[in-house]
């Protein structure tokens, strides 16, 4: 799935990983995430600016939610999208 440039960055992780997500309040307050995150708090706040601003359908209030998490818990990473698994 990943691409060599992919793997290769993954690899250059260090043991210990900051992720953000953007959630709604709801999914942050109960604990049980989604599977896609991003290595960028830049990346989450954007996609509360513009994306989820416009598609976010049933008007719950997001948060960006950070957590440390093992490398080893990565699936994988796309850089495309400054997304993770």
């Amino acid at each position: 799935i990943m691409s060599q440039e992919e793997l290769s960055e993954l690899k250059q992780l260090p043991d210990k990983v900051l992720i953000y997500r953007v959630m709604t309040v709801r999914e942050l307050e109960g604990g049980h995430y989604g599977v896609s995150w991003t290595l960028s708090r830049q990346m989450a706040e954007y996609l509360i600016a513009g994306h989820y601003a416009n598609v976010q359908p049933t008007g719950e209030p997001l948060a960006v939610h950070e957590m440390n998490i093992e490398k080893s818990n990565i699936v994988c990473l796309f850089l495309e999208f400054q997304q993770m698994l």
